[in-house]
Formats: C-alpha cells, sequence, structure tokens
C-alpha cells in the first residue's frame, strides 16, 4: 500500500523494532505460556524470514529519509506480533498491522518491495481521475480545452493504470501471501490450533456448504 506522507508519520528507530521484535519473541517462548514447541519454531523461522527481508531493505539505502518507510513497516509488524502475544485475544493481527498507518509492504527482495514508483504511479493515477473528471465538466463550457485536459488525463492514466495493476498489486499479493502465513502461524501458536492459509479457509467453508 503506498503511502503519500511519510515524511508527516512518526519516525520510529531500527533499535525500536529490533526491541519490539526480540520482546515478541521472548513471549511467545515463555514456559508458562505451554505453546506447542514445533509450532513456535515453526512461527520463528518466518519471523526471521520476514525480519531479514526488512533489513535487507533498510541497508539498501543510505539516506534516513529514504530508510524511515521499512523501518516504521518493521517497527509495526514487531509491534503487532508483540501485542498480540500480549494480547492474544486480539481480532484479526493481520488487518491492525496493515491498517497500522505505518505498512508499506516489503517482500523478499527489492523488486517485491514498496518504492517511490509505487507512490508516483499512484499519485499520476488519481490526479489523471481527477483530470477525466475535469474534461467532462469543460465539455459544455470550452471543448478545446476539455480535450486537451481529456488527452493529459489520459497520458497519466494508462501508464499509471499499468504500472499500479500489473506490477504494484502482483506484488502487494505476493508478500500479502507470506504475511498471512505469519499471522495464521502466530494465530496457530496462540490458540494451539493449525494454521490454515485463506485459501484453505474458503475452501473449508466452501465445503460445510456443501454439506
Amino acid at each position: 500500500m503506498a503511502r503519500f506522507f511519510y515524511r508527516y508519520l512518526p519516525k520510529k528507530a531500527l533499535n525500536e523494532a529490533e526491541q519490539a521484535l526480540q520482546e515478541a519473541k521472548q513471549l511467545m517462548q515463555l514456559p508458562s505460556k505451554n505453546y506447542d514447541h514445533n509450532q513456535v519454531q515453526s512461527l520463528l523461522h518466518l519471523i526471521d524470514e520476514r525480519a531479514a527481508a526488512f533489513r535487507r531493505q533498510i541497508e539498501r539505502f543510505k539516506k534516513p529519509s529514504h530508510q524511515q518507510p521499512y523501518i516504521n513497516s518493521f517497527y509495526a509488524f514487531a509491534k503487532t506480533l508483540k501485542d498480540y502475544f500480549e494480547t492474544p485475544g486480539m481480532t484479526d493481527p493481520l488487518s491492525r498491522y496493515h491498517n497500522s498507518g505505518l505498512y508499506c509492504y516489503v517482500g523478499e527482495n527489492p523488486d517485491l518491495s514498496y518504492s517511490f514508483a509505487d507512490t508516483a504511479s499512484s499519485a499520476f493515477f488519481y490526479g489523471g481521475l481527477g483530470l477525466l473528471v475535469l474534461s467532462l465538466f469543460l465539455i459544455p463550457v470550452n471543448l478545446p480545452a476539455a480535450l486537451i485536459t481529456l488527452g493529459v488525463a489520459l497520458s497519466f492514466l494508462f501508464p499509471s493504470a499499468y504500472y499500479s495493476f500489473c506490477i504494484t498489486r502482483p506484488n502487494e499479493a505476493a508478500v500479502f501471501k507470506k504475511e498471512e502465513e505469519l499471522f495464521n502461524a502466530a494465530i496457530a501458536v496462540a490458540t494451539g490450533t493449525p494454521s490454515r492459509s485463506a485459501n484453505e479457509e474458503f475452501e473449508l467453508e466452501e465445503h460445510l456448504k456443501v454439506q
């Protein structure tokens, strides 16, 4: 999910994210919790993979302002896990993470991660939509101006729509699949139940409907 105003968001530090992640890991390994050892180890493996992806993305950039969106998202990820294991009754931790206001998608490699191009394409797309609406209002008033505005709108819309729907959305979907797997595993640990993907949940619901 592209963010237009990262500079105005709270600036979390990398050590805050690392500390929150460490506290989350400690919570899920407390002997008093009696969590299933194998489930915990599987979850820790997924967490380490995600954390490594965040660190790789952060290390790609030298400027703190370029690192900040990924640090913020790393912090939101770690804090959501920590909060969930402090309060296992929390509903839908994945949605809480996505709606934290600090989220941006980070993939296993830079090609699958949020970039400035995502924000730019979204800005051009919505700008193009605005110009398209304006051109419609201009038609009865000034047809030449309406046609010029329409041409500019289409020049904004076509490339930005292609980037958004053919590059950004598939990348987001690939990252979401990983995040979904991880948070399902976290729920499974906290509740002592087997984890299921969204596809498996859907198939189960369809099976129950048939019965």
